[in-house]
């Protein structure tokens, strides 16, 4: 997990039982960039401004020999495909290549996530908090309200659910009862259901990866990112990610 899992000084460790103070830094996002209005998106609108993307095409096959990729209306040919779609799914539309099969013996787990704007003042909670407890349904809520502003004596907030297999929806009652609200506190919900979330580390995907990846690099391909690649990343990887592959696509 590297720096993922900050191991703490037997100093720090003292410190915090005698003083309960938890202003320490700890972890890789101890401090973070957010935006301060439009929420993460705008960084992702701010790099798709004036590029020709072409958005909700549905792929059927992609074509490695020929290389071309068939949507619903039409095909379109490449030199170099660069993807991040989630890798059993990019898998799955090499329906010419055995390779395709290997995507059933990759796993992962995905998030339902609750988006709440609450009457409700929640600053002093801090940024998210973890619940490693079985017995309870969600495994974090965060605050977005605590970085990115809203309305005086309003709280934006999520709370996530993991799951493998079918999605578990975390109760809307045990968020209140934790939260200690009524539900007419809420003023906005929105949820979400994200089927790729986290890569699970097993040994097929040790096996799998040197199989896949180097079936792509015979065939013009670049599967990186978060999914693309199969890894646990962080944004700031991504981004490099994305960097990096078109590097190796124009040399």
């Amino acid at each position: 997990m590297g720096r993922f899992v900050p191991l703490p000084s037997l100093e720090k460790i003292i410190r915090g039982a005698e003083n309960r103070d938890p202003s320490q830094n700890a972890g890789y996002n101890a401090s973070f960039y957010y935006p301060s209005n439009g929420g993460i998106g705008t960084l992702v609108e701010s790099l798709a401004k004036e590029k020709n993307i072409i958005f909700n095409s549905d792929i059927s096959l992609i074509d490695h020999a020929e290389k071309k990729i068939y949507f619903e209306g039409g095909n379109i040919a490449y030199d170099i495909l660069i993807s991040t779609i989630p890798l059993p799914v990019l898998l799955g539309y090499f329906k010419k290549s055995p390779i395709m099969e290997l995507a059933d013996k990759l796993k992962w787990t995905g998030v339902y996530n609750v988006n709440l704007v609450i009457k409700k003042d929640f600053s002093k909670l801090g940024h998210w908090i973890y619940f490693p407890h079985g017995k309870i349904p969600f495994y974090r809520i965060g605050f977005f309200s605590n970085f990115s502003p809203v309305p005086e004596n309003y709280s934006s907030v999520y709370v996530e659910t993991s799951y493998t297999g079918r999605a578990g929806k975390p109760k809307l009652a045990s968020i209140l009862k934790f939260l200690k609200l009524d539900e007419e506190k809420i003023h906005i919900q929105k949820n979400f259901d994200i089927p790729f979330a986290y890569v699970i580390y097993d040994k097929n995907r040790e096996l799998l990866l040197p199989e896949i990846f180097d079936f792509f690099k015979n065939n013009g391909i670049i599967s990186t990112g978060r999914f693309g690649g199969w890894k646990y990343s962080t944004m700031e990887e991504a981004m490099q990610d994305g960097f990096d592959a078109a590097e190796f696509a124009l040399k």
